[in-house]
């Protein structure tokens, strides 16, 4: 039988919504596609909520499965489900390099797999240390990860975690590519507007970034912060930006196909999650030169932004922090030409030119040897 696995793999997500890991899985398979890979994808969510454009290449599959648990019967009944429709679609491809994202995902497709001969490469985007998926999954991951070929991660702080549970040899490191081509020049800086792009949800801690920029909007009163994103916390959000009477100076944009357009426009990036894996929008900020402010609760945040070279680090939840460095932003942000310039120094490292020979490494080692 003709070895698969040089030049073969299946994608296995529940959706290709706007989020980080199907915004690097979107990238990564349509490079392959449009270079020659056998690429496949399935889903759980229908096509027509698809965020992220697929290379006509690809065969796709949507399994379903996407319903509401409302208890431990009707949630252990939807997961025997999902795992039997998903192992029917998998029978098709032995052989194949099997590719799953995120522990629920990657924690059904290890138990549809179960006999199959192929190589189970599953992936995490944030670290499991601190994003937890309730303790059923969170469990299951400890259990089952083992049983995987390879085990991957964004971050050097996520593989620490997984390897308390997953040996060493099966952990690889798998960085996030720059979706777009890199950006001939950096922005002028000529608008005043503070950008932060990410879902409207706890983890981005958006709502410190509102109060933050609340400490500045009188001191500055031509400066816009924009919010490009979309979520569970629209409401809330949309209530302490009332609360704080700053509507006509924060906008929340919703999801944008094209986010290039805000990048094009912003003077400053602020990302304050309370936890990330590798941001694909902090390095996408990066290439176009915005002078970016990060919070310290990203793992590894050191490689990507040098405090006062490249940026600057901030503490996880300090309102007053960010403000005060928001405000020397601002005051400074005609005279930030240094920082931009190392900024996009680090972004070319991460281009998927620069990241695809560690992908080709896990995904298609027979290409190695």
């Amino acid at each position: 039988m003709k070895n698969l696995y040089k030049d073969s793999v299946v994608f296995v997500l529940a959706d290709m919504g706007g989020g980080g890991a199907q915004n690097v899985s979107h990238n990564v398979m349509n490079y392959w596609a449009a270079n020659g890979k056998n690429v496949a994808l399935i889903t759980m969510a229908p096509v027509s909520e698809d965020k992220f454009p697929i290379h006509p290449a690809i065969t796709r599959h949507v399994i379903g499965g996407i319903i509401p648990s409302t208890n431990l019967i009707s949630r252990l009944f939807n997961n025997i489900k999902r795992i039997i429709q998903l192992r029917k679609v998998l029978k098709l491809y032995s052989g194949y390099t099997i590719l799953s994202f995120i522990a629920p995902m990657n924690i059904l497709t290890i138990l549809a797999t179960v006999g199959f001969k192929c190589r189970r490469v599953i992936s995490e985007r944030n670290d499991p240390a601190k994003q937890s998926f309730g303790k059923f999954w969170d469990y299951l991951r400890t259990k089952l990860y083992p049983c995987a070929d390879v085990v991957t991660a964004n971050s050097q702080g996520a593989l620490e975690t997984l390897s308390s549970y997953v040996p060493y040899s099966k952990l690889g490191y798998l960085p996030n590519p720059l979706r777009h081509s890199f950006p001939h020049h950096p922005v002028s800086r000529d608008q005043k507007i503070i950008l932060t792009v990410g879902r409207l949800h706890q983890q981005k801690a958006h709502d410190v970034l509102i109060r933050a920029f609340s400490h500045v909007a009188d001191k500055k009163e031509d400066w816009h912060l924009m919010i490009v994103g979309e979520g569970p916390e629209r409401e809330m959000l949309t209530e302490l930006i009332s609360q704080l009477r700053l509507e006509t100076r924060i906008t929340l944009c919703g999801f944008q196909e094209n986010v290039t357009e805000y990048y094009k426009k912003a003077s400053i990036f602020a990302l304050p999650s309370r936890y990330e894996g590798t941001p694909n929008v902090l390095l996408e900020a990066l290439s176009y030169g915005i002078p970016s402010i990060a919070s310290d609760a990203i793992p590894s945040i050191e490689s990507l932004i040098e405090d006062k070279v490249s940026g600057a680090i901030i503490p996880c939840n300090n309102e007053r922090e960010w403000a005060f460095t928001l405000l020397r932003f601002i005051e400074n942000h005609n005279k930030l030409d240094g920082m931009a310039f190392q900024a996009r120094q680090t972004a070319q490292r991460y281009t998927l030119d620069n990241v695809i020979h560690d992908w080709n490494k896990y995904i298609f080692p027979d290409s190695f040897r």
